[in-house]
């Protein structure tokens, strides 16, 4: 073989050789972006599952307490009903509904600061798993950029 060819020849498997270096280096970058790109699936899916817990079991709090805030009222109607119908004078019967009045319009406005503290803690307790993911993903992307 003249020095020409020879010279082909190992230009050609040089070539060759550097070609599947770049292709098993791309196959495992490809596989490691599948594998970071599966787990990351995997988080936002346990993100999700934590957020939807938390929101569902928040919604269920909040439920109980305004039917429990709820039955509190109807009993009281029902105290004052029978303090209104014994009651002897329309003066005792006018007094007794002003104060039933004026505690109810108390009881109404603490209840509503309640349930509305409730929700704002729904709220929060259900946006945590996302606010903490997120910070997760902006630090590993610091990483990752700075490596």
């Amino acid at each position: 073989m003249t020095d020409l060819k020879k010279n082909a020849k190992k230009q050609a498997e040089t070539a060759i050789a550097t070609a599947r270096d770049i292709a098993e280096e791309s196959t495992v970058n490809a596989k490691a972006a599948a594998v970071k790109a599966q787990a990351t699936a995997k988080d936002a899916e346990k993100v999700f599952e934590d957020t939807t817990t938390l929101l569902q079991d928040g919604i269920t709090n909040w439920q109980h307490k305004a039917f429990e805030l709820a039955k509190a009222n109807l009993d009281a109607g029902f105290d004052f009903a029978q303090k209104l119908v014994s009651a002897g004078t329309p003066a005792e019967a006018f007094e007794l509904h002003s104060e039933f009045s004026k505690k109810q319009v108390s009881e109404l406005n603490a209840q509503a600061q309640e349930l509305g503290a409730l929700s704002m803690k729904v709220a929060e307790d259900a946006t945590k798993p996302g606010q903490n993911g997120m910070l997760k993903s902006f630090d590993e992307m610091k990483k990752a950029f700075a490596a």
